[in-house]
């Protein structure tokens, strides 16, 4: 039986994330082309086709042992703001006829910055990584559970023993994108009549996947597949939209697209009535509300947020509030881990055009929040081209191009803080938009001083922050951090559910 496909589906603020393969060097092989598979899969977000998928299994022979190889090749086209943003995913696993895997490699293209790749080489109970960032490598070793497989192998698993209504199957899985294990339920639902690209209604057995990264994150998608057990249809909720893959025959995966693409930055807001001065405010008051959840595993409780729950279990209070700001002298870089001070592959603080950049903007001064600020300016107006037709780039290629959109500020801050001595992270989460009304997807940076976490946003260079951003996860970028997207997951969860009511705004006199 031919089952469910589960493709991680990546995120970058109001933007998906996809990878383009960059092929590590490998010993001889021998392939069986004959016994190649291939499928081909137009994608939808909402009633608009953004892109296609292509999927291939092989068998392979390395060094005299045989392995299966699996391929999924994304193109997608998404507009957000009025500008198209093109990203490219070509993702490989190589594993055995039990899902032990090998090696993998990926990498994601989004033009005009440079591709990121990621290569993995199983070495018994270790799985050794390079990553390539702005033309710079580094390396890490990962212990590997053992009792993990290759997302692949789910699918070769419900072909040999298929899942009868209501069953439920649980596997881990290693996944390349966020280079960390997690746990997949699949449960067979039964038939259902599903509408198909043909316009007519077909009976489908649904089968409903839920995957929980670390951290609990969760993941759902549905398939649906027909008596041969092709899967026909996948949909994932997604930011408030709906994604779906739809099987088709390659000239229809291939067709060019119209044009008229949904705009995902304006489509993903989240309306509320207008809050006068939201960033200049020292306190806002919000209820948040999320049909289905608890909203406190979606927010980060701290210094400037403070969460209250209530008698509804889908509903809590919370109070955003202005961070203090250190007194001069009393402003001194206090002691951190390693992980908020060092360089990482996406915050290349060692990357010289970022130090120049982070000596330029503080000059000859030694108070640590005063050098905050003027990073924070400094960014603001070397960033004159905001530029949305880009998914991420690391600091060191925003340190070269500066053009890009809030998660470029984001990241070249945080970069420039740790060359000027500053301990820094990234927080991602929403943003009151005043003049749409609306609260969208956000990231900006925290910097370390005096002892406390306090928020900097280099997108509004308005030193510092107000009662306008809600905070739904943090991250110090490291190795062992996982990739960006994983920051990034509460945020896409939320803004498929959240709804937003401002109880009060206090202004200090």
């Amino acid at each position: 039986m031919r089952s469910i496909r589960y493709r991680p589906l990546l995120w970058k603020l109001l933007g998906l994330m996809a990878f383009l393969l960059a092929a590590p060097t490998w010993a001889e092989e021998t392939t069986t082309p004959a016994a190649k598979e291939e499928s081909w899969d137009v994608i939808y977000l909402g009633d608009s086709r953004v892109g296609y998928a292509r999927s291939t299994t092989m068998p392979v022979v390395r060094d005299g042992q045989k392995l299966i190889r699996s391929e999924t090749e994304m193109h997608m086209v998404i507009k957000r703001f009025g500008q198209a943003l093109k990203i490219t995913m070509l993702e490989t696993y190589e594993e055995t006829a039990d899902g032990d895997v090998v090696s993998f490699s990926m990498s994601m293209n989004n033009p005009p910055f440079s591709s990121m790749t990621s290569i993995g080489i199983r070495s018994g109970d270790q799985l050794d990584i390079t990553t390539e960032i702005a033309g710079k490598k580094s390396h890490k070793k990962v212990a590997w559970d053992p009792e993990a497989k290759s997302p692949a192998y789910q699918q070769r698993l419900l072909e040999e023993q298929p899942l009868k209504p209501g069953e439920t199957r649980t596997i881990k899985v290693f996944t390349s994108d966020s280079l960390q294990f997690s746990t997949v339920d699949i449960t067979a639902i039964g038939e259902e009549k599903v509408k198909l690209l043909d316009g007519k209604l077909h009976n489908l057995m649904k089968v409903a996947s839920t995957m929980t990264l670390p951290g609990g994150v969760k993941i759902t998608s549905d398939s649906y597949l027909d008596k041969e057990g092709a899967t026909l249809r996948t949909t994932l909720p997604m930011a408030g939209l709906t994604m779906s893959m739809f099987r088709v025959e390659k000239s229809a995966a291939l067709k060019e697209l119209a044009g008229d693409e949904l705009d995902l930055g304006i489509s993903t807001l989240v309306k509320v009535p207008r809050i006068k001065n939201a960033h200049q405010a020292s306190k806002v008051v919000y209820s948040i509300t999320m049909p289905g959840e608890d909203p406190a595993q979606f927010l980060i409780a701290g210094e400037t947020q403070k969460i209250e729950k209530t008698t509804d279990p889908e509903v809590v209070t919370l109070s955003v509030t202005q961070a203090a700001k250190p007194k001069s002298g009393d402003s001194k870089t206090a002691a951190v881990d390693d992980d908020y001070t060092l360089p990482t592959p996406f915050l290349q603080s060692d990357d010289p055009t970022v130090a120049k950049h982070a000596r330029l903007a503080v000059g000859d001064e030694q108070d640590a929040w005063k050098k905050a600020l003027l990073l924070e300016q400094y960014v603001h107006q070397k960033l004159t081209k905001k530029n949305f037709s880009t998914a991420m780039a690391s600091a060191a290629e925003v340190a070269a191009n500066l053009e890009g959109d809030c998660t470029e500020h984001a990241v070249l801050l945080a970069a420039m803080a740790r060359a000027a001595g500053i301990p820094s992270r990234i927080a991602a989460g929403l943003v009151y938009v005043d003049r749409l009304s609306s609260f969208g997807g956000h990231m900006w940076t925290e910097v370390y001083v005096a002892g406390h976490w306090i928020p900097l946003d280099a997108t509004l260079g308005a030193g510092g922050i107000g009662g306008g951003h809600i905070k739904l996860s943090e991250t110090s970028m490291a190795d062992d951090a996982g990739a960006p997207i994983t920051a990034l997951l509460p945020m896409m969860t939320a803004l498929a559910k959240i709804k937003i009511e401002v109880i009060d705004v206090e202004h200090a006199r």
